[in-house]
């Protein structure tokens, strides 16, 4: 975990007009088993359809096809999961806009990675998001959120990142030895005449350290120590907007960044989730894990609509690269082979 500290803790002071999150399908997800959908239609070429499912199976939501079979031998998801093909787009294809066909220029997936958050396939340029932070709030405490994925950022704001809300938890609240309890369970480590005691002697102490620096910048170094230390940072009203019990993986990044945003803290947000660099049993690990995908987004939107953001965020979802152009009709032991 990683957090910059910045003296400026508060608020944003300005009200953003827009928010944005990017979630990472890491690893190159296969677009055809999606929003790109060819099924078992024979290619031109002659090698072999694109898809092991029926292509009369490939259906419409509003103006959006999407793949609505499921190959023999591929258990689906629950009919009522957010994740079901059928359930999500039928939830949110108003929300979509739907892009195929974008070149990244290599099949390498630090590359690839690269060039889709950057827009530039050579090293050294920023993230999106991480411009978008720049930009809107280059001091503020948690301006860019990250959970993985491409989140360079040239050094023109600093990513943060973070596991689970426990450690925000930890944070707000550094006398508590229960963070994540109720507020009238949190047991100080320190009564509180104590702990104002020892906030004074911090605050000589840093004063001492600042008047034996001459160069501004360590000056203010000092300062965003003493800050992160202290617990003055106004990530208590980030805890208090996340839920009583906070989801985990996908969902859990989706919960803090839209919390953050919330209140006021952050402007953009990676939110990341591994898993679809397969090759082998393609068919059924990737359905898998696209259907955590569509649940972990279906999430985010439940959490972002709560917090009535709806009109303020954009969410763009995309990955290092596409695969499986077309499936090799040879046999191996383990089944047909998929080509990226």
């Amino acid at each position: 975990m990683s957090i910059p500290l910045f003296t400026q803790t508060h608020a944003l002071t300005g009200s953003p007009q827009r928010f944005w999150i990017t979630v990472n399908a890491s690893g190159g997800w296969d677009p055809t088993l999606l929003i790109d959908p060819k099924g078992d239609r024979p290619r031109a070429d002659g090698r072999g359809p694109v898809n092991n499912y029926s292509e009369d199976a490939i259906t419409m939501a509003g103006n959006i096809p999407f793949a609505g079979g499921y190959p023999e031998g591929v258990e689906p998801p629950n009919g009522d999961s957010p994740g079901h093909l059928a359930n999500f787009f039928a939830r949110h294809h108003n929300h979509l806009l739907v892009i195929n066909g974008i070149d990244t220029q290599t099949n390498n997936h630090d590359a690839g990675s690269r060039f889709v958050w950057s827009g530039k396939i050579e090293t050294g340029y920023p993230s999106f998001t991480a411009l978008v932070a720049a930009d809107a709030a280059p001091s503020e405490l948690l301006a860019f959120i990250s959970n993985d994925g491409y989140d360079f950022t040239a050094s023109l704001v600093a990513p943060v990142r973070v596991g689970s809300d426990d450690v925000f938890r930890q944070l707000a609240f550094p006398n508590a030895g229960r963070p994540g309890s109720p507020p009238d369970k949190r047991l100080p480590y320190f009564i509180d005449e104590l702990y104002s005691e020892i906030e004074v002697a911090r605050r000589a102490r840093l004063q001492r350290l600042q008047n034996r620096e001459s160069l501004p910048l360590r000056q203010r170094r000092l300062q965003e120590l003493y800050t992160a230390r202290s617990g003055d940072n106004n990530l208590h009203r980030l805890v208090e907007a996340l839920p009583d019990e906070p989801s985990r993986a996908l969902m859990g990044q989706a919960e803090i960044a839209v919390a953050a945003f919330a209140t006021g803290v952050a402007v953009s947000a990676n939110l990341s989730m591994g898993g679809f660099d397969t090759h082998g049993n393609h068919d059924q690990n990737h359905y898998r894990r696209m259907t955590e995908l569509l649940v972990g987004i279906d999430h985010l939107w439940e959490q972002i609509e709560q917090h009535g953001l709806q009109d303020k965020i954009t969410v763009v979802v995309g990955s290092d690269f596409g695969r499986t152009p077309f499936v090799l009709q040879q046999q191996s032991r383990q089944g047909p082979l998929e080509c990226d």
